[in-house]
């Protein structure tokens, strides 16, 4: 492994995986909250039950008539994604994409790691919504620990042997395909609940390396004479394909009145030679390497029906996907729902992620048609068009230097800083801004932010209320009245530090709109009074050196913020102020302002900084790809 030698991959574990990892950890206890409240009743009868039929090493090059014509039949039922990545290149690893809408590490799968217990995935979220799981496997649930991480992320049901039968007739990577299917429809149909099922039916044994026929298959077979890779897997895909036929019949016996939604899908691909000498899933990282093939049938729903989606989606859109079925939002960050799509809309903007953990070791960032790929094993850095070059003859060496190659890295995957997102006068609620309403802050919390700015303005009776635009010209009794915008409930001081004792894991970002001496003496007396390890969780924002002094008069706050657009000082007179004022931790500018130089010279003396305000979240990962450390924004 040249994983410890690697930047790049180091950048990738740390900044793009470790913090997915995270982010899912914080989103599960919100998208478990949001699918209890789902009303099964009202949504449409596909979703009744969910069915992912996950087949082994579909190869996409291979999908066509004559190799799948049962495959492509039943996607002529709903929607045909004839290529959809596969984000890795084993089964584990594809379950992970599939039900836990995480890409592949380079170090370990998430059972070893013990992190599987702790993330949001697709089964963990229907069973608060009220959904019995179960997985069912054609080979050992012992295999890869499939079993325990099954258990760990929430099926209520995980079964393989213990559903067979003596005497079943048996490979080396499983039960035959119609005896399973036989054995596992069985057993459904005497277990599973009137509606609200979710089923995950793992099959393996047909097309599975080696890649040769079962004793007595020879003669079924497109190639019976095989000459070389490809036709062994097109014999096998074949295969396959006629077993599936099968399962498609039991599935629909099984739920007769078509009362599912049903996802046919790879695990990964197995490459067919396209490339001289890529006849293996664990070496190369050529399109042929990832690229699978799905199907998903909505019931009866015409509207689906004969569809077909040539953009480019992953496996770990899969979860997002049925959860925005369901009517809960998980998306973001390198994984989409193809739903907005199907439903008439642009598909969302998201670069995806494809990891080679074995041989030279390639991580793949696809923004179709561009493809970057990185060999870790050379250090080298390559730039494929997929339009003009599909079959990737052409590719561009853009590096071969370990730490240009880091810096490629870091600009084409931005760092996932979800703890370095500020929420500009809490958020954005609907379409509106600057509300610093309890509705805005309840929002975004849910989203899983936790750093909210908060404008503060003096009322005409001293008081303090959370308002942007000063000054507020009115006493605070009748700001809290009226309703801001007609819609969303104002807050003064007290319901802010209300929400500080509440919710231990948000912090506050104070923007003091009037004379900063009188407000940040209202704000820190009623803050000490309440309880003084509240002020822990505030970080107050300065505009210039006389405001520090005033800060600092009567309390020795943890980290001060240092944000420029009052006064937009010099990057020289920027840089002084930080030196003479150690507090200073942050410097927040607008984005036109930012410097990429002062971002590194302040960066050499340990103070970050952030940007403002920055809905745009491509915009959000260009400043992040050039230093920034953190956002403030109204909706990302």
């Amino acid at each position: 492994s040249v994983y410890q030698n690697s930047k790049s991959i180091d950048y990738y574990q740390k900044n793009i995986y470790e913090k997915l990892i995270n982010d899912s950890v914080i989103k599960k206890p919100l998208i478990i909250e949001e699918a209890k409240k789902i009303k099964r009743e009202e949504l449409p009868s596909y979703l009744d039950n969910i069915v992912i039929l996950q087949i082994e090493s579909l190869n996409s090059f291979l999908v066509n008539e004559k190799n799948t014509p049962n495959f492509l039949e039943i996607a002529k039922q709903g929607v045909f994604f004839p290529a959809i990545y596969g984000n890795s290149v084993q089964t584990i690893m594809a379950q992970e994409n599939i039900l836990c809408s995480l890409p592949s590490s380079f170090d370990s799968n998430l059972t070893p790691s013990k992190k599987d217990k702790d993330i949001l995935c697709l089964p963990g979220a229907l069973n608060a919504a009220g959904y019995k799981n179960f997985f069912l496997k054609s080979y050992s649930l012992d295999f890869t620990r499939t079993g325990e991480f099954m258990k760990n992320i929430k099926f209520d049901e995980a079964h393989a042997d213990d559903i067979m039968k003596e005497g079943d007739p048996r490979y080396p990577w499983g039960y035959r395909e119609d005896i399973f299917y036989e054995r596992a429809f069985e057993y459904l149909r005497k277990n599973i609940k009137d509606k609200n099922n979710f089923v995950y039916l793992e099959i393996g044994p047909t097309n599975h390396w080696p890649f040769l026929p079962p004793e007595g298959m020879e003669n079924t077979v497109p190639f019976k004479n095989s000459r070389n890779h490809q036709e062994m897997l097109s014999n096998t895909v074949f295969l396959q394909d006629a077993y599936l036929k099968i399962a498609w019949s039991k599935l629909n016996e099984l739920f007769p009145e078509k009362n599912y939604t049903a996802i046919i899908v790879g695990d990964h691909s197995w490459p067919i030679g396209v490339h001289k000498g890529n006849i293996s899933h664990e070496s190369g990282a050529f399109e042929e390497n990832f690229l699978t093939s799905m199907a998903m049938i909505m019931g009866n729903d015409k509207k689906y029906e004969g569809k077909i989606v040539k953009e480019r989606y992953s496996l770990m859109d899969i979860m997002p996907s049925v959860l925005d079925l369901l009517g809960v939002d998980f998306s973001n960050n390198y994984r989409r729902t193809f739903i907005k799509e199907l439903n008439g809309g642009l598909a969302e903007e998201e670069k995806i992620i494809l990891i080679q953990p074995y041989g030279k070791q390639y991580i793949n960032i696809i923004d179709y048609p561009k493809k970057y790929q990185y060999m870790a094993d050379e250090e080298k850095f390559f730039l494929y068009d997929l339009e003009k070059d599909a079959g990737e003859k052409n590719g561009e060496l853009i590096s071969s230097e370990k730490e240009k190659n880091a810096s490629i890295i870091s600009k084409l995957l931005p760092p996932i800083n979800n703890d370095k997102i500020v929420m500009h006068a809490m958020g954005g609620i609907g379409k509106d801004i600057y509300t610093n309403s309890l509705e805005a802050f309840n929002f975004h919390y849910k989203r899983g932010r936790r750093i909210f700015e908060v404008d503060f303005s003096l009322t005409s009776d001293g008081g303090l209320a959370a308002y942007h635009n000063s000054p507020l010209n009115k006493n605070l009794a009748d700001f809290k009245k009226e309703k801001i915008n007609g819609l969303y409930t104002p807050l003064d001081i007290d319901d802010i530090l209300n929400l500080l004792e509440q919710y231990k894991d948000i912090i506050i970002i104070t923007d003091f709109k009037d004379d900063f001496d009188k407000t940040w003496e209202i704000f820190f007396k009623k803050a000490k009074k309440r309880d003084p390890a509240i002020l822990d969780r505030v970080i107050v924002q300065i505009y210039q050196e006389e405001d520090y002094n005033a800060l600092i008069k009567n309390y020795a706050p943890q980290k001060v913020i240092y944000t420029l657009y009052k006064t937009n000082p010099s990057d020289e007179e920027v840089y002084k102020s930080v030196l003479n004022n150690k507090k200073i931790k942050i410097v927040t500018m607008f984005g036109e302002r930012f410097s990429k130089n002062l971002t590194d010279s302040l960066h050499k003396i340990g103070v970050e900084v952030f940007v403002h305000t920055i809905n745009d979240p491509q915009k959000a990962k260009e400043y992040l790809s050039e230093g920034a450390d953190g956002i403030y924004s109204d909706y990302y």
